[in-house]
């Protein structure tokens, strides 16, 4: 069984923004909420594009590598966000949304593996 993409973006919010937030309390680069707000804003804006995104290059680069770029993207354009809505660095505005991608990629990749 598949998730629907609407599941999948609802689970990827959860745990994007709790990851986020977990983070920034262990660091304290920032409010909690502030994270947890440019986690769910980023993955607003991205996931739309990386589900699609994936199903349309899979075939033409193998699923893994369509994952990959599109993952990749996502972290990139998602630093962004972090960069203004919880106000860090580049430098931390690319782990901040690195770590909440990862957090959400594995918990994904464990539910597919579960399924």
């Amino acid at each position: 069984m598949e998730l629907s993409q609407t599941s999948a973006f609802l689970l990827s919010l959860a745990i994007e923004g709790a990851a986020a937030a977990v983070l920034l309390f262990a660091t304290r680069w920032s409010a909690p909420w502030r994270g947890a707000l440019a986690a769910i804003a980023g993955t607003c804006i991205t996931h739309p594009f990386v589900w699609h995104g994936v199903n349309a290059f899979a075939d033409r680069w193998g699923y893994w590598s369509a994952v990959a770029v599109a993952e990749i993207l996502a972290v990139v354009v998602e630093a962004i966000v972090w960069k203004f809505v919880a106000g860090l660095d580049w430098p931390r505005a690319l782990v901040g949304a690195l770590v909440a991608n990862a957090a959400s990629f594995g918990f994904g990749m464990a539910i597919y593996v579960l399924m």
